[in-house]
């Protein structure tokens, strides 16, 4: 499907002439664009060098969550998903931007995409630290990555996977809203993958074995063990991993980084989740608490996959590659790149 300016017009025109009345254009103005585009769509050169993707069948209509090609006359082509339809006329958000807006033109693409699209949601107005290697760690390994401060940007059928990084979970509770809370569950439900790191993963849990007013999203139906200092800890951990439904560990036993994450105990786990790795070595002087204790755990919920990790494996030096495989297991497999 193809939508020119003049059907934008018109269709603008038409649903509120008070609105939008400065799109109507003479006549003479009319062919004027309509004949440029048709000569610019005869240049090669107008596609640029990117290879498009295949058109698709007459009869397939542009809605919310299409892939499209854009462009304003004069201007090149874009690619992005359409977010909003009003009066029929398509919002698109182009690739790597946050906002939607109108295009002069708009065309339906029929992608196939080799790689899974990750959407990270970012809880501070600083982007650093763990968000920050999360988005490094999967473009360099070729996945497609999109982060906002809003979870209104998140786009079922269009991102695979919702990554929640470190930061405060009331915080990013707070933010996103009970609205939010149901797009994730929804998200997920439907086949989306979450992995949660952190704040992420009290996130995605039910809620504190000490106060079970404190509910999260719940994806996965486990209560937390709260650490038994409200001071930070940090430090480094030791984890042992063990066989599971979803990732299937490159090691037995990894290092890395734990600043005030949660765990679980096996007792605390519900029925649509699974113990993926305990703590052995926790962080001296807490060792008595943290031993023994899971800090990795993953599971279903309706159709997708989550994982949640307390320590932080995606901002430790040399599990990169490690930190890439846990992220993309949640994600369809034939989207994933690296083995």
């Amino acid at each position: 499907m193809k939508l020119s300016f003049l059907q934008r017009s018109r269709a603008f025109s038409k649903k509120s002439k008070s609105t939008h009345n400065q799109r109507n254009i003479s006549a003479r103005k009319e062919e004027e664009i309509i004949s440029k585009v048709f000569m610019e769509e005869n240049k090669s050169k107008f596609y640029g060098e990117k290879e498009i993707a295949e058109m698709p069948e007459d009869g397939d209509e542009i809605d919310i969550g299409s892939r499209v090609r854009c462009h304003d006359f004069g201007g090149e082509w874009k690619f992005g998903i359409v977010t909003k339809m009003i009066s029929g006329i398509p919002k698109v958000q182009v690739d790597g931007t946050i906002g939607e807006h109108l295009w002069d033109e708009v065309e339906l693409l029929v992608e196939e995409r080799t790689h899974a699209r990750f959407f990270v949601l970012r809880l501070k107005e600083v982007f650093q630290g763990s968000g920050a290697e999360i988005q490094r760690i999967l473009e360099k390994n070729d996945y497609l990555v999109d982060v906002s401060i809003d979870i209104d940007d998140l786009k079922p059928g269009y991102h695979d996977v919702i990554v929640v990084p470190g930061g405060s979970a009331r915080f990013a509770q707070f933010r996103i809203g009970t609205s939010g809370e149901e797009k994730i569950r929804k998200f997920v439900h439907e086949g989306g993958g979450y992995v949660g790191f952190c704040a992420g993963a009290y996130l995605g849990s039910k809620s504190s074995i000490g106060n079970h007013e404190e509910q999260r999203l719940g994806l996965l139906n486990a209560n937390w063990t709260s650490k038994p200092t409200s001071d930070d800890i940090e430090g480094l951990v030791t984890l042992k991993f063990e066989t599971n439904d979803i990732f299937e560990a490159s090691e037995n036993n990894i290092t890395c980084e734990y600043r005030g994450g949660t765990f679980w105990e096996r007792e605390n786990l519900g029925e649509n989740c699974f113990p993926i790795a305990s703590c052995v070595q926790g962080v001296e002087g807490f060792d008595n608490f943290m031993n023994n204790k899971l800090s990795v755990i993953g599971g279903t919920y309706g159709e997708g996959k989550v994982i949640l990790s307390g320590p932080h494996i995606e901002t430790t030096p040399n599990l990169e590659h490690f930190a890439c495989q846990l992220i993309t297991s949640v994600a369809p497999e034939h989207k994933r790149s690296m083995n």
